[in-house]
Parts: C-alpha cells; structure tokens; sequence
C-alpha cells in the first residue's frame, strides 16, 4: 500500500483568524519541540513526508527545517 502525507509547518497563531487575536506575539513558539517531536515519529516508523515550511518559520527556525531535512523529508 502507499500513501501520501504531508505536513505544514506553522505556528499555532499562523492561520488568519487566529492573528486577529491581540496578543499572540507574547506566547512562545511551539515550532522547535512540535518540530522534534515530529521527526521522531515519523522516524520511529520509518515515515517519509514532504514538509510545507512557511517561509516565516523557516526565517525563524531553520534548524528544524535542515533537521527535518537530515530526517529525509522533502522540504516545499
């Protein structure tokens, strides 16, 4: 069987309507862990992805997106 996945690497305050909310700036970023935790299920698995970087987090984080690189996702 094959499949398809693909995840989008956001913040949670990312989506439009979640910026409306004053405020969000505050709170820290869940990117980094949610990042690492990922990675290791996918690799527990043997999981292949392609990841959707928003080029915000990737300005921010790009030591996620080149771990995520290194774990052999395909990164859009």
């Amino acid at each position: 069987m094959r499949n398809a996945l693909s995840i989008d690497f956001e913040d949670w305050y990312q989506p439009l309507a979640a910026r409306s909310v004053s405020g969000w700036e505050a709170h820290p970023s869940r990117v980094p862990q949610d990042t690492l935790r990922l990675l290791a299920i996918l690799g527990k698995f043997n999981v292949r992805c392609t990841v959707f970087v928003l080029g915000e987090v990737a300005e921010r984080f790009p030591a996620q997106v080149r771990a995520s690189h290194r774990a052999g996702t395909a990164i859009a």
